[in-house]
């Protein structure tokens, strides 16, 4: 997976400090996370970051694709994330196809 995590950046960003549980949560609003250092890589909705690593729920687009991942979250990594279950929109909206259980891997997003 590589070591270490992601570069996030976020404009307008709520954000709790949760000390004891050493984990800072973090929410988007109507501006989407920059992640990776890349724009064509952006996340919408929640972000955790403790000792654990960093997490997310929501939605990250890597264009062309979107990932959606309300339930599960993603795991995000230096140079890649993981999901056990995400939907991928189609070219429309009636057109979904879902992972399921199974594990996504996106290697190389940036």
């Amino acid at each position: 997976m590589g070591g270490g995590y992601p570069f996030v950046q976020g404009t307008d960003n709520p954000f709790l400090w949760l000390p004891y549980e050493d984990e800072l949560q973090v929410e988007s609003r109507s501006i989407p996370f920059d992640m990776y250092g890349t724009p064509e890589v952006v996340a919408e909705g929640k972000l955790r970051y403790g000792g654990k690593g960093l997490f997310g729920t929501g939605s990250c687009d890597t264009a062309p694709r979107k990932h959606n991942s309300d339930v599960e979250g993603f795991q995000f990594y230096h140079r890649s994330f993981v999901s056990d279950e995400q939907d991928f929109p189609g070219k429309n909206e009636s057109s979904m196809m879902s992972n399921g259980p199974s594990k996504c891997w996106m290697h190389r997003v940036m």
